[in-house]
């Protein structure tokens, strides 16, 4: 919208008023008038000339009057259609903006009935002194239920006081802290109590029979080997729920009144070997292993826990499935009771005699076939050290062809089935063809080696080329039998596996 005068019009019209007043002036200008008429031209003008240049200004100011009230009204008239227009583009905005308020008017009136529509169309009852509630009006049958600021005090007043008992229970902890470390220690009595460098020079021994000096001395051998003094306290027929005389809180005990707090700060290892008499005895030991978890943590405060839990487990007196089950149980539940103190458990240890009778004989089967030989006790204390030097608790020992354990029921160049020992776990898997006569129920198939053998016996489907479903069994005794009658010259397909506990 043009809303200015043009200047090049403002200033025409004052050129021509000066040049008018100008062309007036010099017209009246001072010149030498005679008195009397001259003679020449050369002496002046004369009267008439004065008179006919008078009149000429007078008709130049009346020309000039006359063009100024011309140009007044051209200017007069530029202003009202400058202001013509301005009005008329200043009435399109206000239109313009009319219609936009309109249309938002309309929106805020919608807005407005819908959140009247969600509004609540009840007055709140009280249901107790936390809560208070009132029906929705949409959807019908719906409750608002909202918290009172009684319940909101109640619940201030709790975070209050639980923050109150928190900071006494830290500032209490403090006290505590500062009693016990009145000062700091120097660098030299921190190194001598807290690191574990040479200066950690003892090994202690918490055990049964099995870890007796008398056993083949074989635990003195491994705290020597590992660098330390040993200190052996095992008793005969030791357990966690042994008698008072001989358990291993008993022994715990005699460790501390049997060393200097100076050698117990300086114990590398404590070493509780063998949880036989637990096992057999089917005692639950969860509880008495957290005490006596807590009480060497302690005696030995800068000792390293470690648990052997079975070091023996071939010898007649543990041909039967309790007894299985019983050893893989105490060593959960000593697993369990020793880790907030730190305790580590050998778990892989229950197996490294589960070999079978003709290892048996040189391993665990000793002068009164209870006790380990010495070659036994040997063969723990290299398996032990690997696990202490961060090699794996378990012993596996390599996989083996059946073929050549095949009974005469089996045609033996056919059978291709192969036996394999993950940690508890055992593998049965491949091929093998009946002989030229079929196999009745409990027919002898083949023999496995000890290690696989499972403490109850297990049963598995197998699949004949005929697509028909058969049955075997691994024996607790070792041998694998027809479960089912087998065809003549019938292939089967196995796919067996079983624990051993």
């Amino acid at each position: 919208m043009d809303t200015v005068l043009e200047s090049e019009d403002i200033m025409a019209t004052g050129d021509d008023i000066i040049g008018s007043i100008d062309r007036a002036l010099w017209r009246v200008q001072s010149r030498n008038i005679n008195n009397v008429t001259p003679f020449t031209y050369r002496d002046g003008l004369t009267y008439t000339d004065v008179l006919e240049r008078i009149r000429g200004s007078v008709i130049d100011v009346i020309e000039f009057v006359s063009k100024f009230g011309d140009e007044q009204d051209k200017i007069i008239a530029k202003l009202n259609e400058t202001v013509n227009n301005f009005i008329t583009e200043v009435e399109k905005t206000h239109s313009g903006w009319n219609k936009e308020l309109d249309t938002k008017k309309t929106a805020l009136e919608s807005l407005i009935e819908d959140f009247k529509r969600r509004l609540i169309d009840a007055e709140f009852r009280e249901v107790d002194g936390n809560y208070i509630e009132a029906p929705l009006k949409s959807p019908a049958g719906k409750r608002v239920t909202l918290t009172t600021k009684a319940w909101g005090d109640a619940l201030n007043a709790q975070n209050s006081q639980f923050q109150t008992e928190i900071q006494e229970k830290l500032a209490q902890q403090r006290r505590d802290f500062d009693n016990r470390f009145p000062a700091y220690y120097t660098k030299v009595e921190a190194n001598d109590i807290f690191l574990e460098d040479p200066k950690l020079t003892e090994g202690v021994v918490i055990g049964s029979s099995n870890a007796t000096i008398e056993a083949s001395r074989w635990t003195e051998t491994l705290c020597r080997e590992l660098g330390l003094n040993p200190n052996v306290y095992a008793i005969g027929g030791g357990g966690f729920t042994s008698t008072s005389d001989n358990n291993f809180l008993t022994q715990l005990d005699n460790a501390k009144q049997g060393m200097s707090e100076d050698k117990r700060r300086r114990t590398k290892y404590l070493f509780v070997i063998d949880l036989l008499n637990d096992i057999r005895a089917q005692n639950s030991v969860g509880d008495k292993a957290a005490t006596f978890f807590r009480l060497a943590r302690q005696y030995f405060p800068n000792a390293d826990i470690r648990v052997l839990p079975v070091i023996f487990n071939e010898s007649s007196l543990n041909e039967y499935v309790q007894m299985a089950r019983s050893c893989v149980s105490r060593t959960f539940e000593v697993v369990n009771a020793g880790k907030p103190y730190g305790a580590v458990v050998c778990e892989g240890s229950r197996g490294w005699v589960h070999w079978g009778d003709e290892q048996a004989k040189s391993w665990d089967q000793g002068p009164d076939n209870v006790h380990m030989t010495a070659s036994g006790y040997t063969h723990i204390k290299e398996l032990f050290e690997v696990w202490l030097k961060g090699g794996s608790s378990w012993f596996n020992p390599p996989a083996m062809a059946l073929h050549t354990l095949s009974d005469g029921t089996v045609a033996k160049d056919y059978n291709y089935l192969t036996c394999e020992r993950d940690r508890d776990w055992v593998y049965i898997q491949g091929t093998f063809k009946i002989g030229t006569n079929n196999v009745g129920y409990d027919g002898r198939l083949m023999s496995i080696p000890g290690w696989a053998r499972p403490y109850d016996g297990v049963m598995s489907p197998i699949i004949g080329n005929d697509r028909t479903y058969k049955y075997l069994y691994v024996a607790k005794t070792g041998g694998i039998y027809a479960g089912d009658i087998l065809s003549a010259n019938q292939t089967y397909q196995v796919n067996m596996t079983y624990k051993i506990w």
